[in-house]
């Protein structure tokens, strides 16, 4: 997972991969909550597992993945 910063804005992107097998997770849910647990934004993962997450205010954050 990476983040990058562009003029006072950040992105984070990054693959959702299965713990034991390393394969990709495909259509997973990816969550990004600030430390007080509000919502910032989400997405889902394409079908190679891969995901980007645009325009967030450089910050700390935490990162949920869920799927089904």
């Amino acid at each position: 997972m990476g983040i990058n910063s562009y003029a006072q804005k950040a992105e984070v992107r990054g693959r959702g991969l299965d713990k034991a097998t390393y394969e990709p997770i495909a259509y997973a849910n990816i969550l990004v909550f600030t430390e007080r647990d509000s919502l910032i934004k989400g997405t889902i993962t394409d079908e190679k597992g891969a995901f980007r997450i645009a325009r967030i205010t450089p910050g700390n954050y935490s990162i949920k993945i869920s799927f089904i």
